[in-house]
């Protein structure tokens, strides 16, 4: 049985948001489901990691 989790991840744009969004990525039973960065609302995740 293939049990798929989704998570939501805070403080993303930050240095332990982006460490713990990676690392989730990479799990193949996790999907990403919210991913929230108060301080850069609207920026690209990708311009802050």
């Amino acid at each position: 049985m293939h049990v798929t989790i989704t998570v939501a991840v805070s403080g993303a744009s930050g240095y332990a948001g982006g460490e713990v969004l990676r690392l989730l990525a990479r799990h193949p039973e996790v999907e990403i489901g919210a991913v929230t960065a108060h301080s850069h609302a609207g920026d690209p995740l990708g311009a802050h990691q």
